[in-house]
């Protein structure tokens, strides 16, 4: 089993196994594994404000505690389901659930509407983004996220 060791990959997020094993079976996974780069949460937050805006280096440092701590609540609630239908892969549909657990209700129905944008971009079936206007390639597909979206309203 891994000593918990991440080498160069400290401070930075990672697909590399980088966790220990608690007694019980549980994946321990330390603070700094799960913190964004700092450049990507900078570059985030200035394109939420005023180009005259400046931001510290603490309001930085502290957003990307926090959002590195908010990925981690929903990614363990997540997780918890994933096992206890003994799978081995999470899938967004199973970040989707666990939101809705938690209360993120409001942020949920919006996260889905990306998931699906996500989706349809990665089958090469949409040309831009749907919120800034996109089209579809195909009727079927413009069809198949109105289903979607329609029974993701109804749930």
């Amino acid at each position: 089993m891994d000593d918990g060791a991440c080498g160069s990959n400290a401070g930075r997020m990672s697909r590399e196994p980088c966790q220990r094993r608690a007694p019980d079976g549980r994946v321990i996974v330390r603070e700094q594994d799960v913190t964004l780069p700092i450049f990507n949460v900078n570059r985030v937050m200035r394109s939420c404000l005023p180009s005259t805006c400046l931001v510290s280096n603490d309001a930085k440092q502290l957003v990307q505690q926090c959002v590195g701590e908010f990925i981690g609540f929903v990614t363990s609630e997540a997780c918890e389901y994933v096992m206890v239908d003994q799978r081995k892969t999470m899938t967004g549909d199973d970040v989707l659930d666990a939101m809705g657990r938690l209360g993120f209700d409001d942020y949920r129905d919006q996260v889905h509407t990306l998931l699906l944008e996500y989706r349809l971009a990665t089958k090469g079936t949409v040309v831009g983004s749907l919120r800034r206007g996109g089209t579809f390639r195909t009727q079927q597909n413009a069809r198949l996220l109105a289903a979607d979206q329609a029974s993701a309203h109804t749930q």
